[in-house]
C-alpha cells in the first residue's frame, strides 16, 4: 500500500469518528444510521444489549428523547492501518 492510499484510509476512519460524535449529539437518526452497514450490530452504553442491523440503529436513535443533551468530543485519534480493508 502507498503512502496516500494509507492516508485516505486514516483520514477516511477519522472522519467516521467524528460523524458518529455528531450524528449522535444531534440525535439524527438517518445520518446516525448511515454510518453502518446493513447487518452493523452497535451496542450502546445506555442499553443491555446490542442492536442489530441498520433499520434497528435508525429506530433506535428515533426514539431517543429529545430533551437529551450529548457532547462527544474525539480528539487525538490514532488509526492503525493493517491493510486495505482493516485499520
Amino acid at each position: 500500500m502507498d503512502p496516500v492510499q494509507r492516508m485516505l484510509i486514516e483520514h477516511e476512519c477519522a472522519k467516521l469518528t467524528v460523524l458518529y460524535c455528531r450524528h449522535l449529539d444531534h440525535l439524527d437518526p438517518d445520518a446516525f444510521a448511515a454510518i453502518y452497514t446493513e447487518d452493523a450490530v452497535y451496542k450502546p452504553a445506555v442499553e443491555p444489549v446490542p442492536i442489530e442491523g441498520r433499520a434497528a440503529i435508525r429506530d433506535w436513535i428515533g426514539r431517543y428523547p429529545k430533551d437529551r443533551l450529548g457532547r462527544h468530543v474525539a480528539t487525538n485519534q490514532i488509526v492503525e492501518v493493517l491493510d486495505e480493508d482493516s485499520a
